[in-house]
């Protein structure tokens, strides 16, 4: 449940030129990363079979939950050889137009 403010509207925020604190949390992550080896350690670190789930589950983390992709059917249908894509486009025709 949202907690009730005294302020009439939002509040002023972080104040101009000061740091956002994900921002340094973020970057304390890449420090302590390279030094404890970078790449190379992670990737010893990955190897050991016991880690695998976890550095698996890691990576899922970072992936994005969904990518916007822009085809349009015409993108789709150009990619096929005519003799599919011919039928196909009659037939969604036919479909649309008795909708």
């Amino acid at each position: 449940m949202a907690r009730k403010s005294n302020l009439p509207g939002p509040g002023p925020g972080r104040p101009k030129g000061s740091k956002n604190k994900f921002t340094t949390l973020k970057q304390s992550f890449v420090d302590a990363f390279v030094g404890l080896g970078g790449t190379n350690e992670l990737q010893k670190w990955a190897e050991k079979k016991e880690n695998r789930t976890a550095f698996y589950s890691m990576i899922t983390k970072m992936l994005p939950k969904s990518v916007e992709v822009g085809v349009t059917l015409d993108d789709i249908l150009s990619a096929l050889p005519a003799e599919i894509a011919g039928p196909v486009r009659e037939s969604l025709s036919r479909y649309l137009s008795d909708k």
